[in-house]
Parts: C-alpha cells; structure tokens; sequence
C-alpha cells in the first residue's frame, strides 16, 4: 500500500506540474491575481484541466487521476498559487547568474512546485528532490536536472 501512495504522490506532481506549466504557457500574471482573489475561479479551472487530463487520444492513453491523486494534484497547485509570491522570491534567491523569469517555462514549472513542498510540506526534502528531477528529467531539457538538483538543494539547505 505504501509503494501505491507513493506512485500517487508522484502521479500527482506530474498532474500539478502540467497545470501550472500551462499557466507559465499563458499570461501567467494575470491568472495568479486572478486565482489569489478568487480561488473558486482556480478550483473551476482545476475541474476542466483534470476533465481534459482524463480525457483519453492518441498523446494521453493513460492519464488516470483517482481521488488521492487529484486530491494530492489540486493541494499542490493551490499551494504553488496561494504561496507564489514566496516561492518566486525563494527561487530567485537560489538561482544564480539570472533571473527567476528568463527560467525555462518547464524547469520554472518544476521549481515552483519543489519550492512549495519543500518550504510548506512534511514531505522529506530528499524525496522532493528526487521527485521533481525525475519529472524534469522526464519533460525537460538534458541539462536541466541539473539545475533544478542544484537548486532544491540550496532552498532546502536555506
């Protein structure tokens, strides 16, 4: 049972990650101002990304979402959103030799997330670690491990 709360847990990252990575795709700015001030917008906009997410074509033959994964999904992307300012402010902190915005959309994605599970969740921050350089190793570029390692490491040590 543990082995399945795990892949849950991972499943859900990878679930959290493609929404906020889609915001980052968009005027990301005016979205998270207006899910701060309304989260009920936030929680309608969930509810359409997981129907689409479920959705089964040629790209997406096994996209699941059974309620501890949306459960777990939705936490982490009102979390990314609520705590943003926070997050960015962390990240920026952290990275070196540029700035948060000029960060690729997918490693960017991927950093807020591991930010906020670090700093707001009981999750050990090895395994966020490991989680979200497995998920950048699966969306993003080669070099990009490297990065978000290096980065989650120095905001876990912070």
């Amino acid at each position: 049972m543990k082995n399945q709360a795990f892949n849950n847990k991972s499943a859900a990252r990878s679930f959290a990650f493609k929404f906020i990575y889609k915001l980052f795709l968009k005027d990301f700015k005016n979205d998270l101002s207006d899910y701060q001030s309304d989260l009920e917008k936030l929680k309608v906009d969930i509810e359409e990304f997981e129907e689409s997410y479920i959705k089964e074509d040629d790209e997406h033959s096994d996209n699941e979402l059974n309620p501890s994964v949306q459960n777990y999904g939705n936490k982490l992307i009102t979390g990314v959103i609520k705590n943003f300012e926070s997050i960015k402010s962390t990240a920026s902190e952290c990275i070196l030799k540029r700035s948060f915005d000029s960060v690729d959309a997918i490693e960017r994605a991927i950093i807020c997330l591991g930010i906020y599970e670090i700093k707001f969740e009981e999750t050990p921050n090895n395994v966020a670690i490991n989680e979200y350089v497995n998920l950048v190793k699966s969306y993003g570029k080669e070099d990009s491990k490297n990065f978000v390692n290096g980065l989650l490491d120095r905001v876990s040590k912070s």
